[in-house]
């Protein structure tokens, strides 16, 4: 038994095409596409993005632009990497706006463990090309918690279908279906 997956038979050669036992599965319709957006995809990017407590909005407009005129194809994993990339240039535009020494603050990240390790490893005065004899102390088991933005109330970003372009740029398909 053999079983092989493909997006589309137009590049599977003809001779072995004609000796497969061809099951097409449907995708998502848009309604389904739009709904996991809204419910799981857009508040993970949002959080990755360190925008979990700024008020950055994507609509719904733009959803479905990006549904429709973005990402054709049956699943959602090309929708998920271009709502990750609006969120993303929407936290580096508020950066570029309020600068970033306001938004980002460093030393909130580092664990109490990433400080002591810190502090252990600018004693030592070793060469960098030999491993240090206290690395366990100069290094952390912990990983650093990620960075929110620490962004004014002011700031209002609405992702909509008419600036959508800026974020992602223009549109891959440009005709309907």
């Amino acid at each position: 038994l053999f079983v092989c997956t493909a997006n589309m038979t137009d590049t599977i050669p003809r001779p072995l095409l004609d000796r497969m036992e061809v099951i097409e599965l449907s995708g998502y319709v848009a309604d389904e596409k739009k709904a996991i957006a809204d419910k799981y995809l857009s508040p993970q990017a949002k959080e990755m993005s360190g925008l979990k407590s700024v008020d950055v909005t994507l609509d719904e407009t733009a959803i479905e632009e990006l549904i429709n005129r973005y990402c054709r194809e049956s699943g959602v994993r090309n929708l998920k990497k271009q709502i990750e990339k609006v969120y993303r240039k929407s936290a580096l535009k508020i950066i570029r706006d309020i600068g970033e020494d306001a938004a980002l603050a460093e030393s909130a990240a580092i664990t109490e463990e990433g400080k002591a390790a810190l502090e252990e490893s600018k004693k030592d005065e070793s060469d960098v090309t030999t491993t240090s004899d206290n690395i366990e102390k100069e290094t952390s088991e912990e990983p650093r918690k990620p960075l929110q933005m620490q962004v004014p109330d002011t700031v209002h970003v609405t992702i909509s279908k008419d600036n959508l372009k800026d974020y992602v740029g223009p549109p891959v398909f440009t005709s309907d279906r």
